[in-house]
């Protein structure tokens, strides 16, 4: 008796933490892509950005 309830808390377990994983994996989906841009001209004054 005692090993069934131990067999049935280990299978409760790991579909428990299964569905936390696709929760997680779900939620770290950006809605959009990344972007950047490059600038062709800088300040003129090296390293001071004025700060």
């Amino acid at each position: 008796m005692k090993k069934k309830q131990v067999g049935a808390l280990g299978v409760a377990v790991g579909l428990a933490m299964a569905a936390a994983m696709s929760m997680v994996a779900e939620a770290e989906q950006p809605s959009e892509p990344m972007s950047f841009f490059v600038t062709s001209v800088g300040l003129g004054d090296g390293a001071n950005l004025g700060g």
